[in-house]
C-alpha cells in the first residue's frame, strides 16, 4: 500500500511486523492484528491529547465523506481512529494534513506468508488426528498441572468424554 505523503514513514515497530504491542489511546494493551483481523481495520489514525472536539469530528467527517467508515476509541492521552474500507480510497487520503493528526499506521497482517491473502485455501493443522482451522474444530483441555499418569489417565477420559479431541497438561 502506499500513502499520499511522500513524508511518512512507519514508526520503528511497525517497520516488519505489526504484532508488537501498541498502547491504543491510554486504555488497554491490543495488537494491531487484532484489531484488524476482528475489526477490518487499515488505518489506525492517532490524534494527539492536544486534539480539540473539533478537530476529532474533522477527521471522522473527512474519512466518512471519502465513504469509509470509523471506529473511534477516545483515550486520556491520545485519540485513536481506525479507518475501514477501500484501501485505495484510503491509501490516496492525506491523512496525516489534517490538523490534530500526529500519526498514521498502517496495519498490515504479521504473517504475510500465513494470511488468506497470500493463499485462498483455508489452513488446517492437524495435531494426530485432530484438526483446527477450515471448518474444523479442535478442542484441547486439561490440566493446569500434572501430578501423575493416574491422573492424566483420569482426566483423559473426562477429556475425551466431554468432546475435545487434544489433551494438554501444564506444568
Amino acid at each position: 500500500m502506499k500513502f499520499a505523503s511522500a513524508n511518512w514513514q512507519p514508526a520503528p515497530h511497525n517497520a516488519e511486523r505489526l504484532e508488537t504491542v501498541y498502547s491504543l489511546a491510554g486504555k488497554t494493551n491490543v495488537t494491531l492484528d487484532s484489531l484488524s483481523a476482528n475489526a477490518g481495520i487499515t488505518v489506525i489514525i492517532i490524534l494527539g491529547s492536544q486534539a480539540t472536539d473539533q478537530q476529532i469530528e474533522d477527521v471522522v467527517q473527512r474519512i466518512e465523506s471519502l465513504g469509509l467508515q470509523t471506529h473511534l476509541s477516545r483515550g486520556t492521552y491520545r485519540t485513536v481512529i481506525g479507518v475501514i474500507g477501500d484501501e485505495e480510497k484510503i491509501a490516496a487520503a492525506p491523512f496525516e494534513a489534517i490538523p490534530g493528526v500526529v500519526q498514521v499506521v498502517p496495519v498490515l497482517p504479521s504473517f504475510k506468508l500465513a494470511s488468506s491473502e497470500a493463499h485462498p485455501l483455508p489452513s488446517i493443522i492437524e495435531v494426530g488426528s485432530a484438526k483446527f482451522g477450515g471448518g474444523h474444530l479442535g478442542m484441547i483441555a486439561g490440566p493446569c498441572a500434572v501430578e501423575s499418569a493416574e491422573q492424566m489417565d483420569a482426566i483423559g477420559k473426562a477429556v475425551a468424554e466431554a468432546g475435545a479431541n487434544v489433551l494438554r497438561g501444564g506444568a
